[in-house]
């Protein structure tokens, strides 16, 4: 599996982050997000880089207030 976050994820992730601050996410959105968190998570477990986990844990937070 590739745990390598593209542009395009990370486009959505910023996008995701942008319009919950005004409104819900869809549910095709959310599970979209979803999905990022996983690679995330699993990215994580195998490359301890500070910068990584601090941007990891602050999805998991923004994941926990939607």
């Amino acid at each position: 599996m590739d745990l390598k976050l593209n542009n395009s994820e990370l486009n959505l992730i910023l996008t995701y982050i942008d319009d919950a601050l005004t409104t819900p996410l869809e549910p095709l959105e959310k599970t979209t997000l979803m999905n990022i968190v996983g690679k995330i998570n699993l990215a994580t477990k195998y490359h301890h880089h500070q910068p990584v986990e601090e941007f990891a844990i602050a999805i998991l937070n923004f994941e926990e207030a939607i």
